[in-house]
């Protein structure tokens, strides 16, 4: 099985941050992510359909980078929106456990650390809704649609897509 990893920039969180800061640049993370650095979801979405094998991909925390690319994924494969919602927002399900005992220790530990915002941690373990229609708008507002982003920014053609359909959902 090939596995395919990547991070965040180093600095993208550096400076002191509240609550709604750290909404803030969750939004703006979503839409610069689908549209900064559109060589680095290219080649990575095009590994992933082009794989003769299984493949593992994930992110730091296997929501974000990790949502994103599978949302694109199921748009090139023409899954309707509330499916792709639905895959997306399952990563609250699965990460549950971990988050709430994150969240608890970092509540034990808080007196240590006074300075630390819980509110930051709790809106950083969590997707939401919101995030991912921050990715989608961009798409649209910069391409006029994800139809278009699949086709300018991914390199996907109509023919590869049908391929695609095909070789994932028959």
């Amino acid at each position: 099985m090939k596995e395919i990893s990547w991070h965040r920039p180093k600095n993208w969180f550096l400076k002191e941050v509240n609550a709604s800061d750290a909404d803030k640049r969750m939004i703006d993370f979503y839409r610069e992510y689908v549209t900064e650095n559109p060589e680095t979801i290219k080649r990575i979405i095009t590994e992933i359909l082009e794989s003769k094998d299984p493949i593992l991909y994930h992110c730091t925390a296997g929501k974000d980078r990790t949502g994103i690319t599978t949302a694109l994924i199921l748009t090139i494969l023409k899954f309707d929106k509330e499916t792709i919602y639905n895959e997306y927002l399952l990563s609250n399900n699965y990460r549950k456990n971990l988050v709430q005992k994150r969240l608890c220790l970092a509540n034990t530990l808080h007196f240590l650390y006074p300075k630390m915002d819980l509110q930051v941690l709790e809106k950083l373990s969590w997707v939401e809704k919101r995030y991912l229609d921050a990715a989608f708008e961009e798409i649209n507002k910069k391409y006029g649609s994800t139809d278009a982003y699949i086709q300018q920014v991914l390199g996907i053609s109509e023919a590869k897509r049908s391929e695609y359909i095909q070789k994932f959902t028959y």
